[in-house]
């Protein structure tokens, strides 16, 4: 999955694994706002995913989280 543009915002991947929890991805997403401003979409765990599913997730959260202006 890759970048992606919504609502005037910019929408990155970007879930990853911890050595400390083997077998879990953490979903993240890093949103650009229109004013240039960083702010990471962070999730629980999930355990018995794929990097894919958790990136999704993760993109997923970040729309809601723009569409109702909580970011």
């Amino acid at each position: 999955m890759s970048k992606i543009a919504f609502e005037g915002h910019s929408i990155e991947p970007a879930s990853y694994q911890d050595e400390d929890m083997p077998g879990h991805w953490f979903p993240s997403a890093e949103v650009m706002t229109p004013d240039g401003e960083s702010k990471v979409v962070r999730l629980v765990p999930v355990r018995g995913v794929t990097k894919a599913q958790a990136d999704a997730e993760a993109m997923n959260e970040a729309k809601h989280r723009i569409t109702h202006n909580n970011l």
